[in-house]
This record gives C-alpha cells, structure tokens and sequence, in this order.
C-alpha cells in the first residue's frame, strides 16, 4: 500500500495513537500487539503491513523522533565545535531544548521503564555522531574519544532529566545549562 494514501495514513495515526495510550497504562513488556490492534480498531494484516511486530513499532518511533533530532543538526557548519562563543552552537541547544519538550509527551512514553535504555543510547549516539561530524579535532587523542563520549551520555542523560521532570526549566535557561556545560567539555578538549 502506498504511504501516502489516506488509509494508510489514518491507520498509521491509530496504530500510533493506540500503542501511546497503552504505554500510558502498562509497561512495553506488558503490551501484547493484539491489544495495539484492538484499541487501534483495525485487523491484524493491517497491523503487520505497516510493522512486523511490537518491537518494530517502537523502534520506528523512536527512530523517527532520532529523525527529529538530525533535522535540528543537518545546517550546522562543520566547524561550529571549534569556535568560541559560537552564536549557532547557542542555537544548537535552543533548538534541541525546544524539539524535547515538543516531543516531551511521546518521549515520557518512549521512555518507559523496559524500553528506557533503547531510546537513551540512540541520542547519545546522535550527539556523539554530532560531535564526530562537525569538525571535533580528536587528534587521534583516546582520551578525547572518552571525553566525547561521556559528555554525548551526559547531554542526553540531562535531556532526558529534564522531559521526566516534564520540562521544569524554561527552554532558554535549560539550553544555557547544557551549553555551559558543553562549553566546559570543548574547553578541556580542545
């Protein structure tokens, strides 16, 4: 079936709507697809024309927010981790400040408790792809490998501190935290 197609499209949107309802309730665990097809309203062959299986459901979710992610990050210049006071590396952090706690509802659900660790290491390793992307001088320096590493963990793991406390910080004074922070982290880098 075409994805463009309204059926498509509308069963995609009730597939969706029906697996966050029953995150809401239960863990992922717990979730057997045939209640992600009940409460979607649909048939089973339906249902495994757009995923294989509850797993792969999840995955494409949080695939798609990890999209979300590359979109804020594809126009930086490739150089903007060396420069200082980088008025785009103040943008950077606004703007996945901001795509969080737009994404903030979904992501509290992603993050349930036996699925937590999937989506965690799929933004640290954005950031750390972001990172290794956009001009890093790692020298061929191991420890800097580790510095980057463990800040990509750290961003995400704050990130995510931050939507579980349903986004307590304003998003201007939560981008300025994690830009502190990753300005210290260059500053020891570089």
């Amino acid at each position: 079936m075409n994805k463009t197609d309204l059926r498509y499209v509308n069963a995609e949107s009730r597939i969706k709507t029906a697996f966050y309802q029953l995150l809401r309730k239960q863990k992922f665990s717990e979730i057997k697809t045939k209640e992600i097809i009940e409460a979607a309203e649909i048939n089973k062959s339906t249902f495994y024309s757009h995923y294989l299986d509850k797993y792969d459901l999840l995955d494409q979710l949080e695939d798609r927010f990890i999209d979300g992610l590359y979109n804020i990050t594809s126009n930086l210049p490739d150089d903007i981790l060396t420069r200082s006071n980088s008025t785009e590396m103040s943008n950077y952090y606004l703007a996945l400040a901001g795509y969080f706690y737009s994404c903030r509802d979904e992501l509290v659900l992603l993050l349930n408790e036996d699925t937590y660790s999937n989506i965690t290491l799929k933004i640290a390793s954005h950031i750390e792809s972001i990172w290794e992307s956009k001009g890093f001088p790692f020298t061929g320096n191991t420890m800097n490998a580790y510095y980057v590493s463990a800040f990509s963990h750290m961003i995400s793991g704050i990130l995510i501190k931050w939507v579980r406390a349903n986004c307590s910080e304003p998003i201007e004074d939560f981008a300025a935290i994690m830009q502190k922070l990753g300005d210290n982290i260059r500053k020891t880098l570089l």
